[in-house]
């Protein structure tokens, strides 16, 4: 039994250079080397309680393993979601997070988080306390590096991914409709008239900024428009560095537009407002359109024209197929797209008789 462990475990050695075997686990955690073996390897038959007091006996003693995959009880009873520190401070992944949670309290299942720094780093984080969380569920928010993701689902196949676009994974996947509803908001614009419309979006490499990237110039296009790299410009979609983009933007010579479509509605807030700081009118000269329909929308003046998604139903989704996957493993993954509404508002009308002229 010794013999197995030390093959199939990275089990280290005590400061007198014992290596440390199922008994010593046994004795700390005071149950019997049975039920340490069958801890160790997934078996049924040992409550949630007991599985977790041997787990972190074992921890406790500096031993590190990855578990197979829980054969036993199909109950999820723990969800643990990992976001970024940038996403933390917006109202897009608090709603997100807030339906995560009001379905775990719905069906009595616990959420833990692990708020990771962006990149290799928060990457590196995320890996160890996935090989923590074997039994749990675990939810990924806005994470466009698919081969970690995959790395991942070798670990564990409870997995849900939200906000993300990743054609072919074989993960279950949450996104709102990043194409139609761009679609029918470049329509809207096009139909007013507009043929200069610029583009203020984000780092490209964010999956679902790219779609809409991709769908506004597929709008152009389908209506005859020759797409125009110059009328599109990347930078962090915050309402402050939109409207410092903005300002500085009115004081140079750019091409000439009369419409933006912006990648999220905090971006066109702050456009907006420096918009109207240099006497530039919204509608009358230039038109205005965002994404997501944040509660801000409504309020802004004037009130902006934007893409409405159901931001906490996604999250609720989310929780709700790991629930569905724990309970019954063999289902295939899905890939499910939320539908986008346009809405309508009194940020958009006709070219001006005399258009802002940029370079």
């Amino acid at each position: 039994m010794g013999d197995f462990m030390r093959e199939t475990y990275n089990l280290p050695r005590t400061r007198s250079g014992q290596r440390i075997t199922m008994r010593d686990i046994a004795d700390a955690a005071q149950v019997s080397v049975s039920t340490v073996s069958r801890v160790l390897n997934n078996n049924e038959g040992i409550s949630q309680s007991v599985r977790e007091h041997v787990l972190a006996a074992a921890r406790g003693m500096g031993c590190e393993f990855e578990l197979p995959r829980y054969r036993g009880d199909n109950q999820l009873t723990r969800i643990h979601l990992f976001i970024s520190t940038h996403m933390t401070s917006d109202s897009f992944h608090s709603d997100v997070v807030a339906g995560i949670e009001e379905e775990c309290r719905r069906n009595g299942v616990q959420l833990s988080y692990t708020v990771t720094p962006p990149g290799k780093e928060g990457e590196m984080l995320a890996m160890e306390q996935v090989k923590r969380h074997r039994e749990d569920g675990l939810i990924f928010v806005s994470q466009d590096n698919r081969t970690f993701l995959e790395d991942v689902a070798k670990l564990n196949f409870r997995i849900v991914l939200i906000n993300a676009e990743h054609e072919g994974l074989p993960i279950d996947l949450f996104v709102h409709d990043n194409w139609s509803g761009v679609l029918e908001a470049m329509n809207h614009l096009i139909a007013h008239g507009h043929r200069s419309i610029l583009h203020l979006t984000g780092a490209p490499q964010r999956s679902t900024l790219h779609r809409r990237h991709q769908a506004y110039r597929t709008a152009l296009e389908t209506a005859g428009i020759v797409y125009d790299p110059r009328l599109v410009v990347h930078m962090n979609i915050s309402l402050e560095e939109a409207y410092q983009w903005m300002k500085e933007y009115l004081e140079s010579q750019r091409p000439q537009f009369t419409a933006i479509f912006c990648t999220n509605d905090y971006c066109a807030i702050g456009a907006m407002r420096a918009l109207q700081e240099a006497n530039i009118r919204i509608p009358e000269d230039i038109s205005v359109v965002g994404y997501g329909d944040n509660p801000m929308a409504a309020f802004a003046v004037p009130p902006l024209t934007s893409v409405h998604i159901e931001r906490g139903e996604v999250g609720r989704m989310a929780a709700r197929r790991l629930i569905e996957r724990a309970a019954s493993p063999q289902l295939s993954p899905i890939h499910v797209r939320l539908y986008a509404r346009f809405i309508s508002r009194q940020s958009v009308g006709t070219p001006g008789i005399s258009s802002l002229s940029v370079e």
